[in-house]
């Protein structure tokens, strides 16, 4: 690759940084609220119900608005995961509906809420031996019913303790391999977080896409831990859906007003960047570089399933039917 994606222009114009989000990003993804907060780590500081007052009161419809919000829970702390029995993300789920039910209920049509669970992996197989649980925290029958299934690893020491929690290209292979048959699971999470960077290039990514092409699971462009060029790109090429997360955690992080010097950082004055929610600088650029990636090697917005509410919730549809074929398919 001989010209750095992120600096190629259009024949006539570059494309705005807004234009971009328009076309890849419609809503705010991979959300977290104070029910991720565990006992022994701060994971968030606000309620859906706060951020959807936030959203209501600094976004506007239209060309900057927000479609969705998705809420993908911790179930139990990340960064020391323990089985949980899954009741309170489903009471939790229960108030989010609920709660979306009465807004509706106002005339008030956006931002959808969806509720989902960032469940951590926990075997290293991605399977595991124990029916219940299949290679995450949280019992199938949970995940059946939850709205979104994100699969994240966050401290391997737990999964692969002979190997301090490092283990090598092809474990790490095989893992996400039975991860991807879990017909529950809708979203590999970060995938490339906390990977060696030789590990990462050496693990077969060629077995890892056609198998989440086949099994129609996506991978997550996390903004927080973003792929690497080249892989955004091999993923493109493989016709493998893509979930762009933002994986935010505080309001702190999501102003909705970037300081004029920022933005004319980022994108130039003529921007108006206060979407999704606004953040700080390094967000902005991680953001800038992974949507000019897309946009370089002429991403197809309806593989991006965050690209507009309609086609994520087509998605979610199709894979809940795969769900109903293909229970069996741990075996």
């Amino acid at each position: 690759m001989s010209e750095t994606l992120t600096n190629i222009e259009s024949a006539e114009r570059r494309v705005t940084l807004k234009e971009l989000i328009q076309k890849y990003m419609a809503g705010d993804s991979h959300e977290h609220t104070v029910f991720s907060n565990p006992s022994t780590r701060h994971e968030a500081d606000y309620t859906f119900e706060q951020i959807f007052k936030y959203v209501l009161e600094e976004m506007k419809e239209g060309e900057s608005g927000m479609e969705f919000i998705i809420f993908v829970e911790h179930p139990s702390d990340a960064g020391n995961p323990e089985k949980v029995d899954g009741n309170a993300l489903l009471e939790h789920q229960n108030k989010i509906h609920e709660f979306s039910q009465i807004q509706r209920d106002k005339g008030i049509g956006y931002p959808h809420l969806i509720s989902g669970v960032e469940a951590d992996i926990i075997c290293d197989d991605g399977k595991g031996d124990d029916e219940k649980y299949w290679g995450v925290n949280v019992p199938q029958e949970v995940l059946e019913q939850m709205d979104f299934v994100v699969a994240s690893k966050h401290d391997l020491k737990k999964v692969f303790p002979e190997k301090n929690g490092n283990p090598n290209a092809e474990e790490l292979t095989k893992m996400y391999m039975g991860l991807m048959a879990n017909p529950h699971i809708d979203v590999i999470g970060h995938l490339n977080r906390n990977v060696p960077y030789e590990t990462l290039t050496q693990m077969d990514w060629d077995k890892i896409l056609l198998q989440a092409r086949d099994t129609n699971t996506a991978l997550e462009i996390n903004i927080n831990a973003p792929m690497p060029e080249w892989l955004i790109i091999r993923t493109i090429e493989a016709g493998v859906p893509i979930f762009i997360g933002t994986d935010a955690h505080t309001l702190w992080e999501y102003h909705q007003n970037l300081p004029n010097e920022i933005k004319e950082k980022i994108e130039g004055p003529e921007e108006n960047l206060h979407y999704p929610l606004g953040v700080r600088y390094n967000f902005w650029k991680k953001v800038s570089k992974i949507l000019r990636t897309l946009e370089s090697c002429n991403a197809d917005p309806n593989q991006i399933i965050s690209s507009s509410y309609e086609r994520l919730n087509a998605w979610l549809s199709q894979k809940s039917q795969r769900a109903v074929g293909n229970k069996d398919a741990r075996t």
